[in-house]
């Protein structure tokens, strides 16, 4: 993932990807780790977590953008 205007990358691994994909579809963290904790070796609190890191992460590089928030 890039941010062409602010010059940041980021590769995402595999669980990583899963959880972009689900925050695309306008998930929260909470959804995100309950969607994935029957198909992954974690606890859905460490899932959650990862989870709310990620979206946290991505917000604040602007590659993501919470629903609700205005400009």
């Amino acid at each position: 993932m890039v941010n062409l205007d602010q010059g940041t990358a980021f590769r995402l691994n595999g669980t990583a990807r899963l959880m972009w994909a689900l925050a695309a579809e306008g998930r929260t963290a909470e959804e995100i780790a309950a969607e994935l904790a029957g198909c992954l070796p974690a606890t859905p609190a460490r899932l959650r977590g990862d989870a709310e890191a990620l979206l946290d992460e991505l917000t604040a590089a602007a590659l993501l953008e919470p629903i609700g928030e205005q400009p």
